[in-house]
């Protein structure tokens, strides 16, 4: 398993995993249009640092985990962790989204489907988790 920091407001709602790069735009981008939902409580977030772009983004990634706080990984004046075990997270986290066939970030997990690359706005992020939930 790997490394996540998580947000939620609401803790019965559905989770979305999101692997996304801190340096690459249309991580951020899904960022965006991904906090208002979890500000909403319509959905939590289980945010997987990965670096795919460098050791900024390890570093970066690093960061966000060691402080538990995914706004910090699109913040560029955050700052960065150097600390080998959040390297080492931020790291096994790559290695697992490659492991997993993926070679586009972000990557958004819900129930079993994923998606990668582009996301096209928070309705469309919603109709995508309502099909792909797994019903209880």
């Amino acid at each position: 398993a790997g490394w996540a920091a998580i947000v939620c407001k609401n803790k019965d709602a559905p989770t979305l995993a999101v692997f996304a790069d801190p340096l690459c735009p249309g991580c951020q981008d899904a960022w965006l249009e991904i906090q208002p939902l979890i500000e909403e409580g319509r959905i939590c977030a289980a945010v997987y640092p990965v670096s795919v772009l460098g050791e900024q983004s390890t570093r970066m990634g690093a960061a966000t985990l060691k402080h538990m706080d995914p706004q910090m990984m699109f913040d560029p004046d955050a700052p960065e962790s150097t600390d080998d075990i959040w390297i080492e997270a931020v790291r096994t986290n790559t290695s697992l989204l490659r492991e997993a066939g993926f070679r586009r970030v972000p990557v958004l997990l819900s129930g079993n489907h994923a998606t990668e690359g582009v996301v096209d706005g928070r309705d469309k992020i919603m109709q995508w988790m309502a099909y792909t939930r797994i019903p209880n």
